[in-house]
């Protein structure tokens, strides 16, 4: 009996450590590359092997881990062009999440996004700061995307779930 709590125990110990694990290397690779982005975003539109664009092939492949640190790190004194990238991203994942739905148009069934995700998604791009904006405007886009967040982050991503890159499928 004593063995057999002696594994449970260790094995439990050692869940617990390699879910610590992946989760410090998701939390160490994606601020990096948030970092990465921030230091100069200006190389975001220019092609080319630059840090800058593999920071964010890096972001965009790693899935809804990447929604929570993209929407903290959008700020309405960011440059433009990281704010863009980083709703992209965030809207890229709302649309990559979405429930696919058949539906019947002209006769041919085509799958489409649920209403909800489609309209998280239009949200989400309306929360885009844009060039013309007032400063207070820019606060109130950042805020409000903050806010939805809040309310609706969990849809797509559990913070424990670690391991996946989508959450919600």
């Amino acid at each position: 009996m004593k063995t057999a709590a002696k594994i449970l125990t260790g094995a439990v110990v050692l869940g617990i450590l390699l879910w610590t694990a992946i989760f410090v290397y998701w939390q160490v690779r994606i601020t990096s590359a948030i970092r990465t982005m921030e230091k100069n975003p200006s190389q975001l539109h220019i092609p080319g092997p630059k840090p800058e664009l593999f920071a964010l092939r890096f972001l965009m492949d790693s899935g809804c881990r990447v929604m929570p640190y993209a929407v903290r790190a959008i700020n309405e004194s960011n440059d433009l062009i990281l704010n863009s990238q980083l709703i992209g991203l965030i809207r890229s994942e709302i649309r990559a999440s979405g429930h696919l739905v058949v539906v019947t148009r002209d006769s041919l069934q085509v799958e489409v996004v649920d209403e909800e995700t489609q309209a998280d998604e239009e949200f989400v791009r309306r929360c885009e700061i844009l060039e013309k904006d007032t400063p207070d405007m820019r606060a109130l886009r950042c805020r409000r995307l903050h806010e939805w967040w809040q309310e609706k982050g969990s849809i797509y991503h559990q913070w424990w779930r670690v391991w996946s890159s989508r959450c919600r499928r």
